[in-house]
């Protein structure tokens, strides 16, 4: 028996809606990823400036 019309586009719409979401948490994984990738930059440079001050202090 094939799926009536009304099944098929209630498919459809789940599908796309989990498309979109799918969509929503891949953007925001790569904003995460960016984020912490930034957050590494600075604290890799926070880390050189600690490592030369202790170097003069000490």
């Amino acid at each position: 028996m094939a799926p009536s019309t009304h099944s098929t586009t209630a498919e459809k719409s789940i599908v796309k809606a989990s498309e979109a979401k799918l969509t929503d948490v891949m953007a925001s994984l790569l904003i995460i990823i960016s984020n912490q990738a930034a957050q590494t930059a600075n604290l890799t440079e926070l880390d050189k400036r600690i490592a030369i001050i202790e170097n003069v202090s000490y």
